[in-house]
């Protein structure tokens, strides 16, 4: 996962500064969930194993 991330940050995030409002529009919100889900997912496994427990 730490190593697909990047890439996908940074197509993305190249898609977000194009000058297209189109490629703008996906580069930006595909990039905010890769984001979020970078951030989310050792949530989600810290809390599944919490629950495990």
């Amino acid at each position: 996962m730490l190593h697909a991330r990047p890439g996908e940050m940074l197509a993305f995030g190249l898609l977000g500064m194009s000058a297209s409002p189109a490629l703008r529009a996906i580069g930006v919100t595909v990039g905010l969930g890769v984001l979020t889900s970078l951030v989310l997912a050792p949530v989600a496994i810290l809390l599944g194993e919490r629950g495990e427990r």
